[in-house]
């Protein structure tokens, strides 16, 4: 991929370029960038720099936070283990309630 399409023109450095990489890969790194060129284009975007920087903190923002999630239900589950639950049966329950209650009865 020739990364000089996707940095310099539409405003975007390359450290920018390296970061959205990072974050989202380069495959969707690249249509970001190719979505925020088109819209600095038409004028709806200022800086496609800075939207893309504020886009992969957004997005590193929600990472860290899925992250903190996924421990704390990690804990829970390791606290219903100690208690004596089967935590399998426990996941199979959260499966169940997320299913609509029609398809259930099936």
């Amino acid at each position: 991929m020739n990364v000089e399409l996707f940095t310099g023109s539409p405003g975007i450095s390359l450290h920018a370029w390296r970061q959205t990489c990072g974050v989202m890969g380069r495959n969707e790194a690249a249509a970001a960038v190719c979505v925020i060129s088109v819209k600095a284009r038409q004028g709806k975007v200022h800086s496609a720099g800075s939207l893309l920087r504020f886009m992969i903190e957004r997005m590193e923002r929600l990472q860290e936070k899925q992250k903190t999630l996924a421990e704390d239900i990690k804990d829970i589950f390791s606290e219903a283990k100690s208690a004596s639950f089967d935590v399998k049966t426990i996941k199979q329950i959260l499966k169940l309630r997320k299913v609509k209650p029609v398809q259930v009865e099936e």
